[in-house]
């Protein structure tokens, strides 16, 4: 799964540099994401590979509240604790054809 998210990854890369956007892509501790940011914009993207129960392991990206990212991390919780208890204040889901778009604005 790794693999296939990294050529995803790749791919974003490349769709962006045809825009002139610059995106770095860092690994994070769990194997299926990775965080997207740009050179552009001052925007965060988590881009990873998540198991629905009825249609299997897709594609999900999800536009990251920096600060209240930073506030959580700040008040101590867990990356954990942020993804399952915080989700609704720190996610929002987009779509994945659109990472390029966020990236670049």
């Amino acid at each position: 799964m790794k693999t296939l998210l990294k050529r995803v990854v790749d791919l974003l890369k490349r769709e962006a540099l045809r825009k002139k956007v610059k995106i770095t892509a860092d690994e994070t501790p769990y194997p299926n994401l990775f965080f997207l940011s740009s050179d552009k914009s001052k925007k965060l993207v988590a881009v990873g590979i998540e198991n629905d129960a009825i249609v299997g392991p897709q594609f999900c990206a999800y536009l990251v509240n920096w600060k209240g990212l930073k506030w959580a991390e700040d008040e101590g919780f867990s990356h954990e604790q942020i993804i399952f208890q915080l989700h609704d204040e720190i996610l929002t889901r987009i779509c994945v054809d659109n990472i390029t778009k966020i990236l670049s604005s």
